[in-house]
């Protein structure tokens, strides 16, 4: 995977649209560039900007989401990432944006969104937001944990590392090698075994709990149940025949009580029946009537119409008289309201000149009081509440003329104070003389420092003389040491090469004792055998003992050897400490010298306390005489400003004075203007008397209205009136003709119904509901009747037939004795056979269970059997046991990796790891006879280099299946010499043959030397930056981004 091109737009310091283009001819050529500028100008966010492309997070923020995104450039509403990068499957475009609501710098932040595109062909390949990523996984062969491991290093990762405890470097590996899974692993492993042993414990207990009956006691409950299946049978029969003999017995008591109870209801439905003649009477005759409800309705409605005709009639002649009397009263109401309107419009028009010149002084009256109010302000403002004004004008003159006599004396004495310079040039001469008395402390505490170094290098002297003698003891012990090691390791191979000459010979034993004279050697073919009768005087066991015990000789000298050593490198060490030591108080105490030199040339004094102090007193008693001269300088100032403000008040009432004058002049002015208001139109308010008078007015012309209104609404009721008794009298005469007419039908019709009188039709009729209740009523007497006699009919010959059966002789009650006794004997034994069968049943459950819960258990002892082989292998609670192994495995790999880059910077190095410790990380130091050193005592470039080594190694394992060509490194090599600075370039730069571009970020001045091609972030005003470099343009500047 190679970067080709990034395009950006506000992110971080970097406002505006940006472009850099990793084709241009300055990159290709040579292989490596530097991203160069100060802390915090924006460098890092290049590298942001790619992950956000490609992943939608970066390695300081983690995941950029709708409700938070601090990478977006302040006082902006929108920012996008965007990098074309190529793979061996072609060319892709990745583009990640966000925006807030409108592109408004104060909108909501909306959704994200990401794209990936052929860079080909500009198809989009994939554009939702939840398959983007693993689309470009899937293209790239990264996930954002690998990619900020193979192509994005950086190093503190591993700086933090080489400075860990034992306990503290685990979890750092985890998370540069990503290895937490092997401890979820491992701790899976462990809870899955607890939860397998469980449940084979429940299963054990649940099959414990079990109980079978025996063969005899199944075989004895077998032959139970049958014995109690046959006598139940025999029982049930006895039972069904007293069942049937006390149900036949029941049957007929039931069928005698029934007929007693039909014969009952007949002879009491025959005398409700001669009680019921009267209503089919009375509905016979509401049937008749029924058949003139027709006509008499007609007959009803004339004379309810003739009723109401008359009763309006009636009401209009009664209404009459009262309007007309009203009629009279509302004429005239209307006269007198027509003159009562005309005098209002007359007083109206009257009022009006009057109206208008009193608006006129009102309007001057009003200018008059707000030039008094303004004049009153003025005179408020210019003079101070506890000022008074005098009586006179003159007086006022006079106390001016005084405050400017007394002003003119203060200012000719504060002239004679300053002598000529003014107070600033005295406080400046002031203030030089406290910065050269500061110069002068300064100068005391470097010479009280001076003294304190210099004592403190004549004792580290002594430590080193002292130190330089142990250290000439320490290598003759060491020598020494050395000489009885190798003498005892000189006696100890001695010994074994004698063992293994022994044990050859006592190995050839077999061969000897078959040697036959005149035969052939099975070994060396000689007939000769000068040595078959000489057995060897060995003793291997005495030589084992010596073998043993001068191991342990060897072993004692060389721990004697290794502590020799030990305190060799410690007084080695401490001597090289204390000649840094007296070296670095040397130079501070040359440092001081040349302070003190320079200060005191600066103040032309000796560097020695006496001339220091001479000096300093003199400075001291210049400083006293300025002070008090400021002091009375600022006494004769603060005089005359005493004075001046006199003046100044002075002039101030002189002022007051003259606006006073002004003030009353206006004020007589006002008063006559009033004096004429009040005259016209006293204290009234002209138009509120204005409104008063056309309100009169226009409730006299609405009053009128209102009265003519009335009087017209009357006249035409009157008019209605006359009419409707005309109407109505016409009406009540024709429909008399009518009336007589249909009361003479109705008479006829009554003598054909049977009706005497109309009073009887009344009577004879019914509601219709009541008429049809009765009706029903009338046919349910006669269907009783019908139904009565059938069952009794009915229940005769089914009594009959019954008796005819003559089961049994005994009584009903004797029978139900005897049906309860069987019934109850049968139901004890239906519950015993019931309590056997159910025994039996459960037997056989209990079995067929127990055969499941045995197949079950053995299969839970094979999964327990294969978890705990698992546990055995990787499982612990805390996920240490694979976690260790597997970081161990992981650590080798990356440490030969390491150790490939770390030979190219340096021939003095190389990689471990600790035996006791697999997780502890070591040096050789070739130059020191190969002796191992732990990394915490490198040196801070030594330290860089190693870990720069440590993170191109993590890069090449994370790049192992996929090809990286592009490496950028998030690094400051600030604690790197000339030399180390070079060698670590030089390795980066032949990273070059493998086809890599190279980019470094760092803020040291000495990698512009070193790298010709650079891409440099420079901060400007308002927390914002600027880039430029080969490939890089601006697309939008930050001053059109804002717009």
């Amino acid at each position: 995977m190679r970067i080709l091109k990034i395009r950006f737009k506000n992110l971080n310091s970097l406002a505006g649209e940006w472009e850099i283009d990793f084709t241009d001819p300055a990159y290709t050529s040579d292989g490596i560039f530097a991203i160069a500028g100060p802390t915090g100008a924006g460098k890092t966010t290049l590298l942001d900007a790619m992950c956000l492309a490609l992943y939608g997070q970066t390695p300081r923020l983690g995941m950029i989401t709708g409700t938070s995104n601090e990478i977006m450039t302040r006082q902006t509403g929108e920012c996008f990432a965007e990098v074309t990068f190529s793979t061996q499957h072609g060319r892709y475009l990745a583009y990640w944006a966000q925006r807030r609501a409108l592109k408004k710098p104060g909108g909501k932040l909306q959704r994200a969104e990401q794209e990936l595109v052929d860079a080909d062909s500009g198809r989009i390949i994939d554009s939702k937001l939840s398959t983007v990523g693993p689309r470009i996984i899937e293209i790239t062969g990264m996930d954002f944990s690998r990619f900020t491991q193979s192509m994005l290093l950086a190093q503190g990762g591993f700086a933090v590392f080489l400075r860990a405890g034992p306990d503290e470097r685990a979890p750092i590996l985890e998370k540069i090698t990503g290895t937490a899974i092997y401890s979820q692993l491992s701790i899976t492993a462990h809870e899955r075994l607890n939860q397998v042993r469980q449940h084979l414990d429940i299963l054990n207990a649940e099959q414990q709990g079990m109980r079978l009956l025996t063969a005899d006691e199944e075989s004895e409950l077998r032959s139970n149940v049958e014995a109690l299946k046959d006598q139940l049978q025999a029982e049930n029969s006895k039972v069904e025949t007293l069942r049937q003999q006390h149900q036949w017995k029941l049957n007929c008591e039931q069928l005698s009580r029934k007929l007693l109870q039909l014969t009952q209801e007949l002879d009491s439905w025959q005398q409700q029946d001669h009680t019921f003649q009267a209503s089919r009477d009375m509905l016979a005759a509401a049937n008749r009537a029924l058949e003139l409800n027709g006509q008499f309705a007609t007959l009803d409605t004339l004379r309810h119409d003739q009723q109401e005709e008359q009763q309006q009639l009636q009401l209009a002649q009664d209404q009459l008289p009262e309007v007309v009397q009203r009629y009279d009263k509302q004429q005239r109401h209307v006269t007198q309201t027509e003159k009562q309107c005309r005098d209002a419009e007359r007083q109206l028009n009257s009022m009006r000149p009057v109206f208008k010149q009193t608006h006129v002084l009102d309007s001057r009256i009003h200018d008059a009081k707000l030039t008094l109010q303004n004049l009153q302000k003025t005179l408020q403002a210019r003079l101070p509440d506890n000022i008074e004004l005098p009586a006179s004008n003159q007086e006022s003159q006079q106390r001016y003329q005084d405050a400017q006599k007394a002003a003119d004396l203060a200012q000719q004495h504060l002239t004679s104070l300053t002598r000529g310079k003014t107070p600033g040039q005295w406080r400046e001469q002031l203030d030089g003389l406290s910065g050269q008395l500061a110069s002068v402390q300064t100068i005391r505490q470097q010479l009280g420092e001076r003294t304190r170094i210099a004592s403190q290098h004549q004792q580290l002297l002594t430590d080193l003389a002292q130190i330089n003698h142990n250290l000439q003891q320490s290598s003759a012990a060491l020598a020494q040491a050395n000489e009885i090691l190798s003498a005892h390791k000189s006696a100890l191979r001695a010994l074994q090469e004698q063992h293994v000459l022994q044990q050859r010979v006592i190995d050839l034993e077999s061969f000897r004792s078959q040697l036959e004279p005149d035969d052939p050697c099975p070994l060396c073919g000689a007939t000769d055998h000068p040595y078959a009768e000489h057995v060897p005087d060995i003793n291997i066991d005495a030589l084992q003992t010596d073998i043993r015990i001068t191991e342990q000789k060897v072993a004692g000298s060389e721990q004697a050897h290794a502590a020799a050593h030990k305190k060799h490198v410690q007084l080695s060490t401490r001597q090289e400490h204390l000649v840094a030591q007296c070296e670095h108080s040397l130079q501070l105490q040359q440092k001081l010298d040349q302070l003190i030199r320079s200060h005191c040339e600066e103040l032309q004094i000796a560097d020695t306390t006496d001339a220091v102090d001479t000096f300093e007193q003199g400075l001291q008693q210049q400083k006293t005489t300025i002070a008090q001269a400021l002091q009375q300088i600022d006494d004769g100032e603060a005089a005359l400003k005493t004075c001046q403000r006199e003046l100044q008040i002075a002039g101030i009432v002189q002022d007051a004075m003259a606006l006073k004058a002004d003030m009353d002049a206006r004020q007589n002015t006002l008063a006559a203007l009033q004096s004429e208001r009040h005259t016209l139109l006293q204290d009234k308010d002209v138009d509120q008397e204005e409104s008063r008078l056309q309100a009169e007015v226009t409730r006299a012309q609405q009053g009128l209205s209102a009265a003519q209104r009335e009087l017209q609404q009357t006249d035409q009721q009157r008019q209605q009136l006359q009419q409707q008794i005309q109407a109505h009298q016409k009406h009540i005469d024709q429909r008399a003709r009518r009336l007589a007419l249909a009361e003479a039908d109705f008479s006829k019709a009554l003598v054909q119904q049977q009706f005497d009188s109309e009073q009887s039709f009344l009577a004879a009729q019914m509601q219709e509901g009541e008429r049809r209740s009765l009706e029903k009523a009338v046919m349910t007497q006669q269907q009783q009747g019908i139904e009565l006699r059938a069952a009794l009919t009915r229940t005769q010959q089914e009594l009959a037939s019954e008796q005819d059966k003559t089961l049994t002789n005994k009584s009903l009650d004797a029978l139900h004795q005897d049906l309860q006794k069987q019934e109850a004997t049968t139901r004890m034994l239906q519950e015993k056979f019931g309590a056997l069968r159910q025994s039996l049943k459960d037997n056989d459950e209990t079995r067929r269970h127990q055969q499941k819960l045995a197949e079950k258990i053995d299969q839970q002892k094979i999964e327990v059997d294969r978890w705990g082989r698992l546990h055995q292998l990787i499982g612990s609670g805390d996920g240490k046991k694979f976690r260790n192994f597997a970081q161990g495995l992981t650590f080798e790999l990356m440490i030969q990796h390491a150790n490939v880059q770390l030979q190219k910077m340096t021939d003095r190095y190389l990689l471990i790891r600790d035996r006791d410790q697999p997780l502890d990380l070591n040096v050789v130091d070739n130059y020191q006879a190969g002796e191992i050193r732990s990394t915490k005592n490198l040196s801070g470039g030594e330290s860089f280099l190693v870990s720069l080594a440590l993170a191109l190694g993590l890069s090449r394992m994370a790049s192992r299946n996929v090809r990286v060509d592009s490496l950028f490194l998030d690094e400051g090599f600030g604690t790197l010499d000339d030399d180390a600075l070079d060698m670590a370039l030089e390795t980066l730069t032949s990273l070059q043959q493998e086809g890599k571009l190279i980019g470094v970020i760092s803020h040291v001045a000495a990698l512009k030397e070193r790298i010709a091609t650079q891409i440099n972030v420079h901060p400007l005003a308002g927390g914002r930056s600027h880039i430029n470099g080969p490939g890089v343009r601006a697309i939008t500047s930050p001053s059109d981004n804002a717009a």
